[in-house]
């Protein structure tokens, strides 16, 4: 009797191995479908991002192409570490799509700045919600640019700069209570304006004319609105329009600067880019916040 018993024993322990096996192979199986689910979003998301012409959203799915490459090339590790070749091969080529899209931030432009003397530029957003205004001070003085511009700036924010002007004697500034005040300082002569009739909402940008080492350089500062809704999405483009537009009847050197609430991957970017024939400074920095 004690020989059955411990055969059955034997026999019952002999099925463990298999249950965990089971339990194994399913847990492991669930993963993979996850990590699909994942990266089939990923792949979604990137081709969406070249479809900003269709609608408002799916141009602000043009944002997130380090994000998209990051999740595609975690996911087609993992396919091939669970050898299913076929969904790695499937999603390498997609995170190999975004990669191409960011490498040209990481190399230089090849465009020469020759032997002119050049100029430094501090293009800052404050954020109206920020109250450290003495780090921005400090760090604007740090960097000692010849050219500040400020975004988001509001009466208070203003206030508290303002000892700068001691260092950049000449300005240009729109406040305003929302996100959207502005301001160009300098440490040389310029002739500044500000104009509001680039969009509908006529969301105020600055042009500065200033004499810079001999030669007319033209400085314009400008925030279009975030592409949240269709009327700010409409207003924005409209915006980046009648940028290029203007760019192209101003004669000389021309520098834009600002936080244009566009992706560096978006068609209007690329579209604004070619009408306007500037050239983007991004390339050789890697990939910049906005």
């Amino acid at each position: 009797m004690r020989d059955i018993l411990n055969v059955n024993n034997n026999n019952s322990n002999t099925h463990i191995p298999a249950k965990n096996s089971k339990k194994t192979k399913i847990v492991h199986l669930f993963f993979l479908e996850i990590i699909v689910v994942i990266t089939s979003l990923a792949i979604i998301g990137t081709l969406a991002g070249f479809l900003g012409k269709l609608h408002w959203i799916l141009d602000n799915f043009s944002a997130f192409h380090v994000q998209y490459c990051i999740i595609l090339l975690a996911g087609a590790i993992i396919m091939g570490i669970g050898k299913k070749y076929k969904l790695c091969a499937i999603i390498s080529v997609f995170a190999l799509l975004n990669l191409v899209l960011i490498l040209p931030f990481y190399f230089e432009s090849g465009a020469e700045s020759g032997n002119q003397q050049s100029s430094k530029l501090m293009m800052f957003n404050v954020n109206t919600e920020n109250s450290k205004y003495d780090a921005v001070s400090d760090y604007i003085k740090e960097v000692d640019p010849d050219f500040v511009a400020l975004l988001e700036l509001n009466p208070e924010w203003w206030k508290n700069i303002e000892p700068l002007l001691e260092q950049y004697p000449y300005h240009e500034k729109k406040l305003q209570a929302d996100n959207f005040g502005i301001a160009l300082l300098s440490k040389h002569p310029m002739n500044a304006e500000v104009i509001t009739g680039l969009s509908n909402l006529n969301v105020p940008s600055i042009i500065a004319e200033v004499k810079n080492n001999e030669e007319q350089l033209t400085i314009i500062t400008t925030h279009p609105l975030p592409p949240v809704s269709e009327l700010y999405f409409t207003n924005r483009n409209q915006q980046l329009e009648n940028l290029a537009q203007l760019i192209s009847s101003k004669k000389g050197n021309i520098l834009i600067a600002g936080d244009l609430n566009v992706a560096p991957w978006s068609v209007f970017f690329s579209e604004f880019i070619d009408d306007s024939a500037l050239r983007d400074s991004s390339p050789g920095f890697g990939i910049q916040p906005t």
